[in-house]
């Protein structure tokens, strides 16, 4: 990318960006028409940089449709679930009050709402300033305390006005945004550590500032494996994650493979059968010519990509370790534990050697070599992970990100719109695990991303292919997460997808009530109505909602023309 292409934008231009983002997330208000095709890239463009810091959009928690489309300024590395940040907030939801419309479109000094920081915004900046929650029609919209944290509550507001189309996006909300970001660049001019950002390092815009260490961890279907070919590439030509990420997937593919061939990457997947001897050195026999049983020391994956790292000191090399918490790790690692830490790391300050004890070598780990590994929260929470691993490695969470899917439209036999909203679908989905289990158990996109096709430079998802992914791959995981407890997946899903029925019992006249997976899911014949009735805010309710109601009723009557 050019330095023209990168540039920063311009008052005028964010304010444009600002009121394209009023206008859509006014849009999706309307839950009736068909959802807009606008992809936030579209919105934001090429330069999605303002004022030192990076521009991220979202139209709702967990990135879909909800109550509260935000823009938030990040610094390099940072994510929009951690620390403090400037944020521009919509409450699109907000109620009218006296027959005035609320104040409900706010610039304020964010505080992240899912990993909270241990230390905010310094008193001097934000110590005359309103928290959101002081807002009687904040209080009306998310009664209670989690609710009012889940949505931005403590955050402070610099500026709130009253918008109902992007024609009132004005100068003073840029002025406001402009003191707000200057707030936060002042929070960190004396490098004060407020566990705002990530670690300084993360920086995916220059490759001196990538951990040595990093695990992406996240529930099953988020594209942890898929993003580690990004950091690895990004790595290697040291270029910036950012970019690498926007690149067409197929030169992506391309490079990958060149960089394997070349051996730079290296991938491993570990498991229970996994051991030192396969990842640092160890002891093989093989047969000689003669029949002759031979011992020799050979090493393993990790030495010899050492070993390539140390004589080629101007390449970088990558090693990911996929499921990396499947293995046991003191098993696997031994000394090296010790050793991939970074001021241990051969040239740096505390550096260490070992003698490996097969061989005897004298044996360090090069500063040019990362660890990249991937952990599914599904399997072990990161609590339970080893602790001498977590104190040595940077972990990234990757959470499902309803996003990725907006642009993907479900589609029917003959092509036409199903105008069912997968977004909504998987948000639905996720906030019943989620009450049920925990976090660590949600479905990730990706899931339905794999399944999508493109058509006419649209990517669709028919009502078949949906049909199969509920059936193969979301109703086995949901049975495993539930241990079988189909009522508890009927409470996920709905009567649609597992159905109650009564049977005799073998003595006396007692009757029994089972719950098991419905016909139309063994059958795939689910229609647009069954997997509309997700949307349903309470599973046990037999009605559907007003929204899918209408939904069903269109469908119903387009079909019968």
């Amino acid at each position: 990318m050019s330095e023209e292409e990168k540039k920063e934008l311009s008052e005028e231009e964010l304010k444009e960006v600002i009121k394209k983002f009023v206008k859509r997330a006014i849009h999706n208000l309307n839950s009736n028409k068909e959802e807009q095709k606008t992809s936030i890239r579209d919105i934001i463009g090429k330069n999605d940089e303002y004022k030192s810091t990076k521009i991220h959009m979202s139209f709702g928690i967990k990135g879909n449709v909800s109550y509260v489309p935000s823009i938030a300024f990040l610094k390099y590395g940072q994510e929009a679930i951690k620390g403090i940040y400037p944020v521009i907030l919509f409450y699109t939801k907000a109620k009218k009050t006296d027959d005035e419309d609320p104040d409900s479109f706010i610039v304020a000094n964010g505080i992240s709402t899912i990993n909270p920081p241990q230390e905010g915004w310094k008193d001097d900046i934000v110590k005359n300033k309103e928290q959101i929650s002081s807002r009687a029609w904040f209080r009306a919209l998310f009664p209670g305390k989690k609710k009012q944290e889940k949505y931005y509550g403590n955050s402070y507001i610099d500026k709130s006005f009253r918008v109902r189309s992007e024609n009132d996006i004005n100068d003073d909300v840029i002025k406001s945004t402009n003191n707000v970001i200057d707030e936060f660049h002042r929070q960190f001019s004396d490098n004060s550590n407020t566990n705002s950002t990530s670690n300084p390092r993360t920086n995916p815009n220059t490759n001196n500032n990538f951990p040595k260490n990093i695990i992406l961890y996240g529930p099953p279907g988020t594209g942890k494996t898929y993003d580690t070919i990004n950091y690895a590439i990004a790595i290697i030509e040291k270029s910036d994650l950012v970019s690498t990420r926007s690149e067409n997937y197929e030169e992506r593919k391309e490079r990958l493979k060149k960089y394997k061939e070349e051996g730079q990457i290296v991938f491993v997947t570990f498991h229970q059968s996994y051991c030192y001897e396969d990842f640092i050195e160890g002891i093989k026999a093989y047969t000689d010519e003669k029949g002759n049983i031979i011992y020799s020391i050979k090493p393993g994956v990790f030495k010899q990509l050492v070993d390539k790292a140390k004589e080629n000191s101007n390449k970088n090399y990558v090693i990911i370790i996929d499921e990396i918490n499947r293995g046991n790790i003191s098993n696997i690692f031994g000394e090296l534990i010790t050793l991939i830490e970074e001021d241990k790391r051969l040239g740096e300050t505390n550096e260490i050697k070992v003698k490996l004890p097969y061989s005897k070598e004298d044996f360090g780990v090069p500063s040019n070599l990362y660890i990249i590994g991937t952990m599914n929260t599904a399997d072990r929470s990161i609590a339970l992970l080893d602790t001498a691993l977590r104190r040595r490695f940077e972990f990234i969470e990757m959470m499902p990100n309803t996003d990725k899917i907006l642009d993907i439209k479900v589609v029917k036999d003959n092509g036409e719109d199903a105008k069912i909203r997968l977004g909504k679908l998987l948000e639905s989905i996720n906030e019943r695990i989620e009450g049920l289990l925990d976090r660590d158990h949600t479905i990730g996109h990706a899931y339905f991303m794999s399944e999508a096709k493109e058509k006419n430079n649209e990517k669709i998802i028919t009502i078949k292919a949906l049909n199969r992914l509920f059936k193969n791959k979301i109703i086995p995981l949901l049975q495993e997460y539930f241990y079988e407890d189909y009522s508890k997946i009927k409470m996920v899903l709905s009567d649609k997808f597992i159905e109650k029925i009564t049977i005799e019992e073998i003595y006396g006249d007692d009757k029994k009530e089972i719950y098991r997976v419905s016909e139309k899911v063994k059958n795939e014949t689910l229609g647009i109505d069954d997997f509309l009735s997700i949307y349903l805010t309470n599973t046990d309710k037999k009605e559907p909602s007003e929204e899918v109601q209408n939904t069903i009723e269109e469908n119903n009557s387009s079909s019968s023309k």
